[in-house]
C-alpha cells in the first residue's frame, strides 16, 4: 500500500489523459492533486502542472468539507484550463 507523509493511502482516483485527479483519503485526512496535461510541445516546460490545493491532516477532517473543496476546485483548474487554451 502507498503512502503519503508517512499515512497509509485508502483510496486513490485518477483520470486520464488530459486531466489526472488523485484523491489520498487516510487515516487522519486528504489530500487532493489535480494535474493538467498542457503539453503543447512547444516548449521544454509544457506538460504537466499539478495543483495541491485540498489538503487537511488535522482534526477538521469532514467528508462535506471535501466535497465543497472539490467542487471548488474543478471550477477554479477549469477556468484555468480555458484560459490556458
Amino acid at each position: 500500500m502507498k503512502e503519503l507523509d508517512g499515512l497509509k493511502i485508502t483510496k486513490e482516483v485518477r483520470r486520464e489523459p488530459d486531466v489526472q485527479i488523485d484523491i489520498y483519503l487516510v487515516e487522519y485526512g486528504y489530500q487532493v492533486d489535480i494535474k493538467l496535461n498542457q503539453d503543447t510541445g512547444d516548449s521544454p516546460d509544457s506538460g504537466w502542472t499539478t495543483w495541491t490545493e485540498c489538503r487537511d491532516f488535522g482534526d477538521s477532517y469532514n467528508i462535506e468539507d471535501l466535497k465543497r473543496e472539490l467542487v471548488q476546485l474543478a471550477r477554479d483548474m477549469m477556468g484555468k484550463f480555458r484560459e490556458d487554451k
